[in-house]
């Protein structure tokens, strides 16, 4: 059975709470694309580099740009979020408030399955790793 809500009700100190999170969320999110657009801009350095320990310095470029484009949904996302949730608690709007819900439930989402994709990369990793010393350590027994 599903409770009802009805009886929950935001308090001053939910409100001064959630808009002092709102005001560490902005500071956190600023630097982070600040982060974001100084990793770019390293990428397009790279992109103009020949090579990089016999590796392309272009191929660099591209990887640090790809992995900016990983950041910018969930930097978008707590943007929304400070705004939907100053909203809510500025204007007691309930609408507000369940854009700033579904805002967090969207960046958590989004890095609960980036976090399963690099713990899925990492352990295949770690199997090819495991299974090229085991091959080299039978090649060396065969020999």
């Amino acid at each position: 059975p599903k409770k009802t809500m009805e009886n929950l009700r935001i308090t001053e100190n939910i409100q001064n709470n959630l808009l002092t999170a709102t005001k560490w969320l902005k500071f956190m999110t600023i630097l982070s694309t600040v982060g974001v657009a100084l990793f770019f801009i390293i990428g397009i350095v790279l992109l103009f580099i020949p090579t990089y320990d016999g590796v392309p310095g272009a191929l660099y470029g591209v990887i640090y740009m790809l992995l900016t484009l990983l950041y910018f949904y969930p930097i978008k996302k707590s943007f929304d979020l400070i705004k939907n949730t100053r909203d809510a608690m500025g204007n007691a709007s309930q609408m507000g408030l369940e854009q700033a819900a579904a805002n967090v439930k969207s960046i958590l989402k989004y890095f609960g399955i980036l976090s399963i994709v690099c713990l899925s990369i990492y352990a295949l990793i770690f199997i090819i790793c495991f299974i090229a010393i085991m091959a080299g350590a039978m090649a060396d027994v065969i020999v």
